[in-house]
This record gives C-alpha cells, sequence and structure tokens, in this order.
C-alpha cells in the first residue's frame, strides 16, 4: 500500500469508527433538535445558539457519508438536521434566518448570503436522498429565486443584503457556486447551470488578480478590491477550495478546466505553506505579508481536495493529509483542534462543528480519486474484508441516470462498491458526483456489424478480469447480450434486466430480420446459464423469453419501473382546456406517431386538448424520427414541441 493509500486509509477509519458516531451520539442535540456548535476536546457537547451553517453543514455531512458507504445511521442524523432546519430557520420569502436560540426563537434574523449558499446545499443532500416528495427541490427552487430577484447584483453575483451592505465578499459566492454544482449534479433545470457560470465568470474576472493569479476576498461596490487593509487579505485555504470547485464546474459542464484553477494553487503554496509545520497559513497579503500566521483546520482539508483535482503527485497528496491529521490527534477521538498556532502548539479549545464538512470532503475526494484507499479503510465494524462490488453496465450514461441512478443509489448505501460502464456522453460528472466509478465503453448502439460487437465483447470482458464483480447488471437487451458474452467463463453473476425488447424484436425490417435469428439462438444460451438471471417487467415480455426456451424458474417478473403514487395521483379530468403531454425519445416504437394521429381526430372533432411533445430523437435507433418530421408536427394545431 503507498503512503498516500494508506494515509488515506487512516483518515477513513477516523472518519467511519470515531468522528461519525461521536458527533451523532455527543453532536446532536437531542432535547431540542438540531446540532450542537461544538464539543470539548474530551468529548462534551456545548450548549450554544444553534446557527444556520452549522444545521445546514452537518445535514449535508451525514448525507456524504451514507454516499461513502458509513453504515451509521446516517439517514436518521441528516433527517434529524433537516427536520430541525426546515421548522427555525426559513422564512416566508424563502431566505433563512442566521441563528435561532436554545429555545427555538429567532436570535439573529439578519440575512447572510453565506447562510443561503449552505441552505441550499443542505437542500440538494435532502433531495438526493429523500427524493421529491420531501420538499427539498421546490425549497430550493424558492431561496434561489428570491436570491435571483431580491439579492442580484447588477454586475454579477449577488449582495450583502437589500442595504448593499460593504465589503462584499468572494466567500459567500465560493459557497453558492458549491450549491449550484451540487444541485447540477442531481437536476437537470437549467437554472442551476446558470448560477454556476455566472458565479464562476464573477470570479474568474473580478474575484482573481489576473497579474498574480491570487484570490481577493473583500471587494467595493462595483467588485473592485476593498480599499485598506481588507483589499489586500489572500487566503490560501480559500485558493484551494476555488480551485478544486472551478476544476469540478468545467468537469460538470463540459469545460476545460481555467488556467487560473493551477494559478490559484501555485499561489497559496509559494506564499501560505509553512513548510516548518507542513500546514497552510490563515491569511497572506498581496504584497508579501503574513498577517495572521495561525493555520485552521478547513485550509488543511481543502489543500487535499485541491491537490487531487489537479492531480499532483502521491508524495504531495500524502504531505496534505499529513498536515490535516496532525489536527485530529486529540486526547478523545472523533474531535479535533480547529487552530495551530504561529509557535507550532495546538490552541486548546472545543471543537468546532463546522470542521466536519470539510473532513469529509477530502475523505470523499481521496475516495474517489484513490479507489485503493476506498476499501483499505472501511470502518472496522464491516465483516467483509471489502464491500461487494455491482457493476452497472448500460449503452449510455443518461439512460443509467434516467432509469438506474435510484437503484445505484440503494446499491451504495447499503456498503456496495458501485462500478458504471457505458458510453460516456453529457452525465459522466453527475455519475462520478455520486461517489460511483465510471469506466468508459465505446458502444455503437444500433450497429449490427459484427465487428462491433467482438470489439466491444471484448472491452467489457477485459473490464470484468480488472474488476472481477460480484454482480454484474445489464441494463437492456444490447447490455445483456454483450455482458453475458464478456462474462463467459468468468466467476461473475450476471443480472439481465430486460426493460423492453426494444427494436430487434418489434422492427420488421430485412436486416432485423436477418439478425434476430441468431440473436434468439444466442439469448437461449446466455440466459439459461448457471450464474444468471433475467428481470422482465410485464407478462408479454416474460412470455417472449420463455418461448426463446429460457427456463422461465430464472425469470423474475417486477411490473414497470415503478413511480411514486404520492405524486403522481389522478386528478379529476378539467373542465376546460385539457393539455397532454408526451415525454421521451422521439422513435416510432414508442407509439408518438399514433398519439398524434389519436390527436387530430379530437382536434378535427371539435376538442379544445393542446399536445406537449418533450423529447429528442434517437439517431441510434433506426425507428428515430426525422428532425424535419418534428418540424412538421409543430405546424399542427395545438401541437408544441419542448426540447
Amino acid at each position: 500500500m503507498s503512503d498516500v493509500t494508506a494515509e488515506a486509509a487512516a483518515l477513513k477509519r477516523w472518519l467511519f469508527d470515531a468522528a461519525l458516531p461521536l458527533w451523532w451520539e455527543q453532536g446532536a442535540d437531542r432535547v431540542r433538535g438540531g446540532f450542537h456548535e461544538a464539543i470539548t476536546l474530551d468529548g462534551k457537547p456545548l450548549q450554544r445558539p444553534h446557527r444556520a451553517r452549522v444545521i445546514a453543514r452537518q445535514a449535508f455531512s451525514y448525507c456524504e457519508a451514507g454516499r461513502l458507504g458509513w453504515h451509521g445511521p446516517w439517514h436518521e442524523a441528516q433527517r434529524h438536521a433537516l427536520d430541525y432546519f426546515r421548522e427555525h430557520f426559513i422564512t416566508a420569502d424563502a431566505t433563512v434566518v442566521s441563528v435561532v436560540d436554545l429555545a427555538g426563537k429567532v436570535a439573529d434574523p439578519r440575512f447572510d448570503l453565506y447562510n443561503q449558499a449552505f441552505a441550499l446545499l443542505a437542500y440538494a443532500s435532502g433531495h438526493r436522498t429523500f427524493g421529491e416528495a420531501a420538499g427539498w427541490r421546490r425549497q430550493a427552487v424558492a431561496l434561489r429565486t428570491t436570491l435571483e430577484q431580491i439579492y442580484a447584483h447588477p454586475l454579477g453575483g449577488f449582495v450583502e443584503d437589500r442595504a448593499g451592505r460593504l465589503p462584499q465578499r468572494s466567500n459567500p459566492h465560493m459557497h453558492l457556486l458549491e450549491a449550484a454544482l451540487a444541485w447540477i449534479a442531481i437536476d437537470d433545470d437549467p437554472a442551476w447551470r446558470r448560477m454556476a457560470d455566472g458565479i464562476a465568470a464573477l470570479c474568474l474576472e473580478k474575484f482573481i488578480d489576473l497579474a498574480t493569479g491570487a484570490l481577493g476576498e473583500f471587494f467595493a461596490a462595483d467588485w473592485s478590491a476593498a480599499p485598506g487593509v481588507e483589499g489586500r487579505i489572500r487566503e490560501p485555504g480559500h485558493h484551494y477550495e476555488w480551485a478544486f470547485l472551478l476544476d469540478r464546474w468545467a468537469r460538470l459542464t463540459g469545460r476545460k478546466a481555467p488556467e487560473a484553477v493551477p494559478r490559484l494553487i501555485a499561489f497559496a503554496d509559494s506564499r501560505g505553506l509553512d513548510p516548518e509545520r507542513g500546514v497552510a497559513v490563515n491569511a497572506v497579503l498581496a504584497d508579501g505579508g503574513i498577517p495572521d500566521p495561525v493555520a485552521r483546520l478547513w485550509a488543511q482539508a481543502e489543500r487535499i481536495r485541491a491537490y487531487l483535482a489537479h492531480r499532483r503527485s502521491d508524495t504531495e497528496v500524502a504531505a496534505a493529509i499529513n498536515g490535516l491529521r496532525r489536527f485530529l490527534a486529540t486526547p478523545t477521538a472523533g474531535v479535533w483542534f480547529d487552530q495551530l498556532g504561529a509557535d507550532d502548539v495546538f490552541i486548546h479549545e472545543p471543537a468546532r462543528a463546522t470542521s466536519l464538512y470539510h473532513i469529509i470532503g477530502a475523505v470523499a475526494e481521496l475516495s474517489h480519486a484513490r479507489p485503493a484507499a476506498r476499501h483499505a479503510g472501511f470502518h472496522a465494524n464491516n465483516s467483509r474484508a471489502s464491500a461487494p462490488r455491482v457493476l452497472y453496465l448500460v449503452t449510455e450514461d443518461w439512460y443509467f441516470i434516467s432509469h438506474r441512478l435510484p437503484m445505484a443509489r440503494a446499491a451504495r448505501n447499503a456498503g456496495f462498491e458501485v462500478h458504471v460502464a457505458t458510453r460516456i456522453d453529457r452525465y459522466g460528472a453527475a455519475i462520478e458526483a455520486e461517489g460511483f466509478h465510471l469506466h468508459p465503453i465505446s458502444w455503437r448502439r444500433g450497429s449490427l456489424d459484427p465487428r462491433d460487437l467482438v470489439r466491444v465483447v471484448r472491452e467489457v470482458r477485459k473490464l470484468y478480469r480488472k474488476l472481477r464483480p460480484d454482480l454484474a447488471h445489464h441494463v437492456a437487451l444490447p447490455a445483456a447480450v454483450v455482458g453475458s458474452l464478456a462474462a463467459t467463463g468468468l466467476p461473475v453473476v450476471c443480472l439481465n434486466a430486460l426493460t423492453g425488447l426494444g427494436t430487434m424484436f418489434i422492427d420488421d425490417t430485412a436486416k432485423v430480420r436477418v439478425a434476430r435469428a441468431p440473436l434468439r439462438l444466442a439469448l437461449r444460451s446466455l440466459l439459461n446459464r448457471s450464474r444468471a438471471a433475467v428481470l422482465v417487467q410485464n407478462p408479454d415480455d416474460r412470455a417472449v423469453i420463455e418461448r426463446l426456451g429460457v427456463n422461465r424458474d430464472r425469470i423474475a417478473l417486477i411490473p414497470g419501473s415503478g413511480v411514486d403514487i404520492d405524486l403522481l395521483a389522478p386528478s379529476p379530468e378539467p373542465a376546460g382546456p385539457i393539455t397532454i403531454a408526451f415525454v421521451g425519445r422521439l422513435v416510432g416504437s414508442k407509439g408518438i406517431r399514433t398519439l398524434l394521429a389519436a390527436h387530430e381526430r379530437l382536434i378535427q372533432r371539435g376538442r379544445d386538448i393542446e399536445l406537449i411533445i418533450a423529447g429528442l430523437p434517437d439517431p441510434a435507433n433506426p425507428t428515430s424520427i426525422p428532425p424535419q418530421e418534428i418540424e412538421a408536427w409543430t405546424q399542427r394545431p395545438n401541437v408544441k414541441h419542448c426540447l
């Protein structure tokens, strides 16, 4: 095991076995709700008023703990924080107050942009865990709308408050970017990308000094540097944090990482690292002074994330981990020192709850970037030497997101190591953001060329040999064929989830008919293997599979993919105009032409019915609707097409 892997494993063991249990058992306020602000170095919670940022960070942190595979009550801890936050901090205009006293009354009603950012981040974690029914997406949209309508700055970003308090700060914008990126990973709403793009542009154009590559902290009303010392302050920890987030922004939005990323890290390394103590200091000045040589824990965690994003050497990453772990050597396991003095002596004070967010962020990135450390550091309560490994084989990354993401999350939360093998298009970063291991596969979906089949089977077989998954979940017919062929002779259990039989069993063109006969023979052999099972979603598909000669005991029927009946409950038919929506790929096999024909008949009969078609053609599917036909649809009365 390399030094960086060993250091990462030790850090994760400490998090799983000491910190997360302690901050739930002692850090949660069992009497009033929420979480305590701090725990003393001997493990006792402090009774202090509750700040919005603390409750929001703890909600996010325990969600991340679940994503990392912690088997403790992360779900309960996250709900505990979110319930308290919803009850006590949210105002009528969707913004959040700053502080609530121990009686649950508002102690500080002031608007702080920083707190709004962490509210959005907590809401993203709530939506990720509890889904649409919990209402966190609606709450996030309401808060974002208020920020955009009331607090938007005319030159970009947001103002500090309605009165235009000065100086303006870059730090809240950094966390707003972080929150927007968290939402981009789980929600298709384009407004999140607009927010992220706007803040990233503001940082690159206004916050960063183009001459030095350094990041400012405080600004005047026009986003020029604040007057006096404030305008010259540079915090190395924020350089690392912005570098990580800008790199993440580029990956999630399909951009090349900005040139500012390595320059931010270089400035922090050259001006903010103390080689004697091996840590990043709190603040330096643009002209070279060091007004605050104290080192804070959070900056060491952000140094790790920045180094990983910029792919620094193992030696450098290990040194950054060592810098963080110094702060964790306390009398009581699970708490930490927050400040290291210039004399290299730790300041003895209660451990601040806010630091857990930074620590778990560093561990998450180490787990993603250094897979060998993921299970080397798996906590002691796990009886297996390593977690069971499931691999989802699916043709397209968007199909995984739309059809298998909740299942993969459940597998991860149950302790599985989740891998996804797919063609990477638009959603690779979103898959990696879930903590899943992503493996690119060069599919040519829709191709009937045997050479393409042989090539992709070899590619997947090589992956199966390398990963040795406990379970290969083959999503849809193409993946079932390729994955089963690739698993031949290997000790891999294959679940072949046939979510419909697709073009090969529906289309009647000559080319498809020629390919269908050998496919039937292949499926009979592949699906009857001792380590194989078949999952279908309707009785018709089960009957087809049985007619192929597959043993019915190997076939499981789970009707449909399922819907949330609380959200999709029937409503009374409206008395006035009716709107019908079609959501799906625009391919003939989906029945879209039949729907249009039915709509046309109803219009001819005088019915006031609007048809909205939401979807795109799928060129890899032989029944994909041509663009000119889609354009012709929009010329019909009461028909709209939305991308």
